[in-house]
């Protein structure tokens, strides 16, 4: 269990946030890699960045940007800021 703890310790402060295409992304795969060891089975998936389908997009205009819609369901609206 220990080794878990700091292999959660390391991914999330040592090597922080990883976004796709960085040096932290390619550590952090390197570090999956190693997971091995501890008896799970790792595999890789390559894409390249901006290639996915899915596009950020505006479901409902609104003041809020959380709405309960009950039975603990919620929704999040956002507006993607044009550049």
């Amino acid at each position: 269990m220990q080794k878990v703890l700091e292999s959660d310790r390391h991914l999330a402060v040592d090597i922080g946030p990883r976004v796709t295409g960085t040096p932290q992304e390619r550590e952090a795969a390197e570090h999956f890699g190693k997971l091995t060891s501890y008896g799970f089975e790792v595999t890789y998936q390559n894409w390249a960045a901006g290639t996915t389908p899915d596009q950020t997009e505006e479901y409902a205009a609104g003041a809020s940007g959380l709405l309960n819609q009950g039975n603990g369901n919620y929704q999040f609206n956002w507006k993607t800021p044009k550049t």
